[in-house]
């Protein structure tokens, strides 16, 4: 079955967010590079807590989901990844987003089963 359908027969309403970068620019954030989100993402991780926070107080009923990649830097030009993979602290920084609200956490690009051992680890014991 489809997930929202799933969460929609047990409540009338999913109440989603807003406006994420207009939210970070009302907080005085400046959003102006064509890659803001990333941007926030790797130099200002607190202001997206911050702005996910404020829409869980204000109702949302929408799950926080954190995907992050292994730490590394894509290079484009080179279409290679530069830096090393932080895999020594991803169980540790996937209990952080935990208790900041994260109820869906796994991995993107340069994660590896080692990476979702550690999260399972603290999960199930």
């Amino acid at each position: 079955m489809n997930p929202i359908r799933e969460i929609l027969a047990k409540q009338k309403v999913l109440i989603i967010d807003g406006a994420f970068g207009t939210e970070l620019e009302r907080k005085g954030y400046d959003i102006n590079d064509s890659l803001w989100s990333a941007k926030f993402l790797m130099e200002n991780p607190e202001a997206i807590g911050e702005v996910h926070k404020d829409y869980l107080e204000a109702g949302s009923s929408k799950p926080i989901i954190v995907y992050p990649n292994g730490g590394a830097t894509y290079n484009a030009l080179t279409k290679t990844w530069d830096g090393l993979s932080k895999s020594a602290s991803y169980g540790k920084m996937a209990h952080i987003w935990y208790k900041k609200g994260a109820s869906i956490i796994g991995g993107c690009c340069q994660t590896t089963p080692f990476d979702i051992a550690q999260i399972a680890q603290w999960v199930r014991y």
